[in-house]
């Protein structure tokens, strides 16, 4: 009876991964994917950042899901008031059912300088999402006899293909303020974007027709320094909305530095900065995430464990889901 249970928790899992392509991968530390929430964030904050990151998921189902990233971001040359950046951001998430999504896009943005304080930047991103499945050796229900599994019974499923590879076109605005002119990063940000504009198919059914849903992402987040800048608290919220699926990441970063506020400059490695941060956010999904951040120089080092505290089912709530991160960032 156990065996039977397992193998009705990984067919549910397999199930359903039929449907994640359905919805986009999020990650606990938004702003370490920076492309994936706004393609206007482009060349935002640094002459160049660089962010690899990894989250695993799901470790009650045999940690079906794993999910890498790699991103990177340039300025490029421009006036006084304005400039053009340019990213490339690579995701893959990863199923132990065989089904695995990969997603390649370049985002391009121009950030126009308002005034001394306040900017306004656009964005667009163009690129391919790839979905590759191998169900071959699977079971499905239809292969139970009612006593035991079956492999010489017809499973019932039938694929137009196991490769898919479709275009994909997106877009954002973000407007960017900051309360001094010395500063070289923004204290204030909010934007908003849509993903997934042209509707690619991604259905592996000959008879179906899957559309990606459009997803809108915005968000909104402050820098609030005090203690001479030495220290800075920086709320932030994300909301994703695709289809009939809704979430939102709401929270606050506290953040330690080793410098004052006006020679703040994060990540330019000619300053030796350093600081160390540490979050609690709350997912709408009924997850407690806590972050830990330890920057030196141009580096910056994070981890993300994220806690789900709605325990209704003991196939569908896990043990937490962990998220590590590495970013390169040369300011401007």
């Amino acid at each position: 009876m156990k065996q039977i249970f397992n193998n009705i928790q990984v067919l549910f899992a397999v199930l359903l991964s039929t449907n994640i392509q359905a919805q986009d991968v999020l990650f606990s530390a938004p702003d370490n994917t920076q492309l994936a929430i706004n393609p206007a964030q482009a060349g935002s904050y640094n002459k160049l950042q660089a962010n690899v990151g990894y989250r695993n998921q799901w470790q009650r189902l045999g940690n079906p899901f794993n999910t890498m990233m790699a991103s990177i971001d340039v300025t490029l040359e421009g006036t006084r008031k304005s400039y053009l950046a340019i990213g490339l951001e690579f995701y893959s998430d990863n199923s132990s059912s065989k089904i695995a999504t990969t997603m390649v896009r370049s985002s391009w943005a121009y950030h126009l300088q308002l005034n001394s304080y306040n900017r306004l930047s656009v964005g667009m991103n163009f690129g391919v999402i790839g979905l590759n499945s191998n169900l071959e050796n699977e079971r499905w229900g239809n292969q139970y006899d009612g006593t035991q599994y079956n492999s010489n019974l017809f499973s019932g499923e039938s694929y137009m293909t196991s490769n898919i590879t479709k275009m994909d076109v997106g877009g954002g605005i973000v407007f960017s303020s900051k309360n001094s002119i010395h500063l070289s990063t923004p204290t204030f940000q909010c934007g908003i974007a849509g993903y997934h504009l042209n509707r690619p198919n991604l259905s592996m059914y000959s008879i179906s027709n899957s559309k990606l849903p459009i997803r809108i992402s915005s968000f909104i987040n402050f820098s609030v320094p005090f203690n001479e800048g030495r220290n800075e608290i920086k709320p932030a919220a994300y909301f994703q909305i695709q289809g009939k699926f809704l979430s939102y990441l709401a929270g606050s970063m506290l953040t330690f530095n080793g410098h004052k506020h006006k020679a703040y400059n994060m990540y330019n490695a000619k300053n030796g900065t350093s600081s160390f941060s540490m979050g609690l956010f709350y997912r709408s999904t009924g997850a407690v995430v806590t972050r830990v951040s330890i920057q030196k120089s141009a580096w910056d080092f994070g981890f993300t464990f994220d806690m789900n505290i709605r325990n209704k089912t003991n196939v569908m709530i896990t043990k937490g889901a962990s998220e590590i991160s590495l970013k390169y960032s040369i300011g401007k």
